[in-house]
């Protein structure tokens, strides 16, 4: 298994974050042939995408939309990890319904989703230290991760789409990012400074469009810029 990394650490770090949640020789084997079975699909001169795979084809149900919502990162991007909690809990994929003890909070659940994407090396973070103990603070995917969750997110019809703003009217962006039913978590990235009459942010689309996104995030790329919307009415 580990030659079939193809001597890249990232994967044998994934690799090992899979085995090390095995606890039987068959469970290995089983391992064993879903990587084999991967490079079949994925062919040779890509095996190392079987180990990937089964990294992610390996994640417990819950985690799968928590590592696929991560696709909203850009390369090399970072996010505070008290941040993604709170997306996921406004996705509800942070849920409740299989603890039984009435102190754990939704932030709580959250924290140990990342936890256990930490423990299998599919998630990068930077710690801080907090008395009595350590949290999270910043975390990131490996590039080639990222693309990794960006390719299960396409399978799996996920729906997350990331865009540059460069110029242009900023409402026939929007338009045409949201007039894709397939489009369910936006999030558009400022590469100049914003600026707009209040007129060019109202963007308008069929309502059979609006149901289906889910979460829409406006992000500023400019150092120290802070992109300003004007005053506008929402319906």
């Amino acid at each position: 298994m580990v030659r079939k990394c193809g001597c890249l650490p990232l994967a044998i770090s994934l690799l090992g974050g899979v085995l090390s949640k095995k606890t039987c020789v068959s469970e290995w084997e089983l391992v064993n042939e879903n990587i084999v079975r991967g490079e079949d699909n994925c062919g040779k001169e890509n095996q190392i995408d079987g180990v990937l795979n089964s990294s992610y084809e390996d994640l417990p149900y819950c985690l799968k939309p928590c590592f696929l919502y991560l696709g909203r990162l850009k390369e090399d991007e970072t996010i505070y990890a008290p941040d993604l909690y709170r997306m996921w809990i406004a996705q509800g994929l942070s849920s409740d319904e299989n603890v039984k003890r009435n102190d754990v909070t939704l932030t709580d659940i959250a924290e140990l989703y990342l936890a256990e994407l930490v423990s299998r090396c599919i998630v990068q973070v930077e710690l801080e230290d907090v008395i009595p103990k350590q949290k999270f603070k910043i975390c990131k995917l490996h590039d080639v991760v990222r693309e990794l969750c960006l390719s299960m997110g396409k399978k799996e019809n996920f729906g997350v789409q990331v865009l540059d703003y460069q110029g242009g009217k900023l409402s026939t962006l929007l338009q045409e990012a949201v007039s894709h039913n397939e489009t369910r978590h936006l999030a558009v990235h400022f590469k100049i400074e914003l600026q707009l009459e209040c007129a060019e942010l109202t963007a308008t689309c069929a309502e059979d469009s609006r149901k289906h996104l889910r979460s829409l995030d406006i992000l500023s790329d400019i150092e120290k810029k802070t992109t300003e919307f004007p005053p506008a009415k929402y319906n």
